[in-house]
Order: structure tokens, then sequence, then C-alpha cells
């Protein structure tokens, strides 16, 4: 009776042990799944914001060298060419929006 029992008792020990390192690995996996898909995840970030980089350093390089002056100004600052002249377009809210401040003193 007794050998049975400490049989019992040694496969339960094992039982036990071997559903806790079971249990360890899935967690281990688990956690490797989720720091991949983190990792692709700034990967794609890092790509992104290198691609960002490259376009800005050519903007940066062609500001020195010159050219596309005239586009910079027109796409960023808001300003349109007609003829020799460069005007800035405003748009009619801001307008109204200033008239009234004038008016009142602002």
């Amino acid at each position: 009776m007794k050998k049975k029992l400490y049989t019992l008792a040694i496969i339960l020990l094992f039982f036990a042990i071997f559903s806790a390192l079971i249990f360890r690995t899935y967690n281990n996996v688990k956690k490797s799944r989720e720091i991949n898909i983190k990792l692709i995840e700034s990967n794609k970030k890092y790509e992104k914001l290198k691609e960002e980089k490259e376009k800005l350093q050519k903007e940066l390089e062609e500001s020195r060298k010159g050219t596309n002056k005239e586009k910079f100004v027109r796409d960023n600052l808001n300003f349109k060419k007609d003829g020799e002249r460069i005007y800035k377009i405003v748009d009619e809210d801001s307008k109204e929006s200033q008239t009234q401040k004038k008016e009142n003193g602002e």
C-alpha cells in the first residue's frame, strides 16, 4: 500500500513539474510572438521615417542649391505666382476677422 502511495506521489510531483515547464514554455512563446509583432511594427515605422528623412534631405539640398524656391513658396507659404508678381492667397474667413479686428481697434 505504501509503495502505491509513494508511486502516486512521485507521479503527481512529476506531473506538476511537467505542467509548470509546459506553462512557462507557452508563456515564453506567447511573449516572443508579441515581441516579434512589436518589432515588425517598429521596423515599419523606422522605414517610414527613413524615407521621410531622405525626402527632407533631398528637399534641403534643393533649397540650398536654389532650385524649386517658387514651388516651396507656393506650396508651403500659400503664395501664387501671376506673371512677375507673387500674391498671397488669403481665405475669406481670415480676411473678415482681420477687418473686424481693425474696426474694433484691436
